[in-house]
């Protein structure tokens, strides 16, 4: 059961980060990047990378907000999700990244 939940978890924050990105870009931000990290078979964390410019500006609240309800409304007995945004005026090492966890690199479904 705990593999099935597992695979079904992945799956579905694949989904939740499609769909961030998807508001993220509706809102005239341009992620960078998102990783995943895979804390326990029911616990995930999600980092999104944004230019530094756009998240230091005010529109920035409105995407903290979509993210807290997000958390609320996907969260369950079997899965629990967490989303960090980071921001760049560079490029991303993803060394430093996998370091922190987030092993895996979300490839965007076109």
């Amino acid at each position: 059961m705990i593999v099935d939940k597992l695979k079904t978890n992945i799956n579905n924050s694949s989904s939740y980060t499609n769909e961030i990105l998807k508001y993220l870009k509706k809102q005239k931000f341009n992620p960078i990047d998102a990783y995943l990290k895979i804390n326990s078979w029911d616990d995930f964390s999600i980092l999104l990378i944004l230019p530094e410019k756009e998240f230091l500006s005010d529109k920035i609240y409105s995407v903290y907000d979509y993210l807290t309800n997000l958390e609320d409304n996907v969260g369950s007995e079997f899965y629990k999700l967490n989303v960090s945004i980071y921001d760049t005026d560079g490029e991303v090492d993803d060394s430093c990244i996998k370091a922190d966890g987030f092993n895996l690199k979300h490839k965007s479904s076109k």
